[in-house]
């Protein structure tokens, strides 16, 4: 049998395709219920949104803040070494199937480091500034573990935790579809517009589910996104099994 055709107990092509958009979703808004947390109550700093931290960071350095020079740059550094430690995890399967077993390898440790970070963070609090830094370090490790194992699945315009390429993606292909111009897949596809919007507003969303139940910051807004990864985790393994389907939408 060819690897890419479907058995007969095998869900429908599209089916594992939508199955997959909901995944990446799920993971968007834990992105964001975790950007307002940090936000929230570690010192107006992001976890996952590396572009707004890097001009807090420059906004410190010129003010000489070296309080906020250490969360910015604690949440910084966190990030790449999560990217670093996430790519040797996922890039070592180059296999185009819908939901690669690295996926959910990388997913676990992630689920871990915020679970041990609630667990501090429910503690100790972050009442001194190195305490805030080593909390924005763990989560800025979880957020660029989660980033780069999302750009693992290989879904163009498509990220869970920086969202400027997603919006420029998406209008980009938008104004070609207007002009009545063919948009390359690379580039925007036009079927995966709705996708990117998605992404966006639930993103959004769970920053506005974090801020309404733990508008003071704390372990407390940790709940929602190891709900999400969990449950991401679960329908992942089960997903990870399927061919690959004949017709691809991603």
């Amino acid at each position: 049998m060819n690897p890419i055709e479907s058995r007969p107990h095998d869900p429908p092509p599209k089916t594992v395709w939508r199955v997959r958009k909901t995944l990446v979703l799920l993971l968007s808004c834990a992105a964001g219920s975790i950007d307002a947390a940090s936000y929230i109550g570690l010192g107006h700093v992001f976890a996952a949104n590396m572009t707004g931290n890097t001009v807090h960071l420059g906004m410190a350095t010129g003010y000489g803040s070296l309080v906020d020079i250490g969360h910015s740059g604690s949440a910084l550094l966190g990030f790449l070494l999560g990217v670093a430690i996430g790519a040797s995890i996922v890039e070592r399967d180059d296999s185009p199937t819908p939901w690669p077993r690295v996926v959910n390898v990388a997913l676990v440790c992630e689920l871990v480091l915020l679970a041990i970070t609630a667990a501090i963070w429910a503690a100790a609090g972050a009442k001194s500034p190195s305490t805030t830094d080593g909390l924005l370090l763990a989560l800025g490790l979880a957020m660029g573990m989660q980033s780069v194992t999302v750009r693992r699945l290989r879904i163009p315009g498509v990220a869970s935790t920086y969202l400027t390429g997603t919006l420029t993606a998406l209008t980009a292909g938008l104004v070609r579809v207007a002009l009545g111009r063919r948009t390359p897949a690379p580039e925007a596809p036009t079927h995966g517009s709705v996708l990117m919007a998605s992404v966006w507003a639930i993103y959004g969303g769970g920053a506005v589910i974090t801020t309404l139940v733990s508008p003071h910051g704390g372990a407390r807004a940790l709940v929602l996104p190891l709900a999400l990864i969990a449950i991401v985790l679960v329908a992942g393994d089960r997903e990870s099994g399927w061919p690959i389907p004949v017709t691809r939408s991603a």
